[in-house]
């Protein structure tokens, strides 16, 4: 496998030029190149004796490639860390859908509490009128009964103060006195 330490980057294409060569471009250094593509990356291959030829690697595979042999051992152990975490991953997002699902089920259920308490309320504000207009009902019977207790008081009386009929009345019927 190809490292970066294995090469040296002269710079990466900015540029197509007029004379269909690509321009290349590392700080204050520039040069020019036959091929590739804005973003892709000169380098120059390290070998055994020196620096041997120059060539053009594409933006993605630079990304991609390890900087060394313990930077490629160090991502296959991160992609193996990864794969082991997958599963957890996939039982996180089951959970996290289940919790969901559970979330707008109660949103349901208060929904239907609040349609509850309003009709409930209603039926409060229902029987409280009608608790009121039982209520004056009762005091207007209530003034009524008393109206009618004192008539029957007074007629009480006027029963007691009318002559009776086999009661001699006091009248003077030319006897002695």
């Amino acid at each position: 496998m190809a490292y970066r330490d294995k090469y040296e980057v002269l710079g990466v294409i900015v540029a197509l030029a007029t004379n269909g060569l690509s321009v290349y471009k590392k700080g204050d250094d520039e040069g020019q190149i036959s091929g590739g593509s804005i973003g892709d990356i000169v380098v120059r291959t390290k070998g055994e004796d020196g620096f041997a030829s120059v060539s053009i690697i594409g933006e993605q595979e630079w990304e991609a490639m390890p900087q060394n042999e313990a930077a490629e051992a160090e991502m296959k152990q991160a992609a193996s860390g990864a794969k082991n975490l997958a599963p957890e991953l996939a039982k996180a997002k089951n959970e996290i859908e289940r919790l969901k699902a559970e979330i707008l089920e109660a949103k349901g259920e208060a929904e239907r509490f609040k349609e509850e308490c309003a009709n409930l309320q209603d039926r409060i504000s229902e029987a409280a009128g009608e608790n009121m207009v039982l209520s004056q009902k009762v005091s207007q019977l209530e003034a009524e009964n008393k109206k009618l207790k004192e008539a029957a008081k007074k007629a009480e009386k006027s029963k007691d103060n009318a002559p009776k009929a086999n009661e001699p009345q006091g009248l003077n019927l030319g006897g002695n006195e």
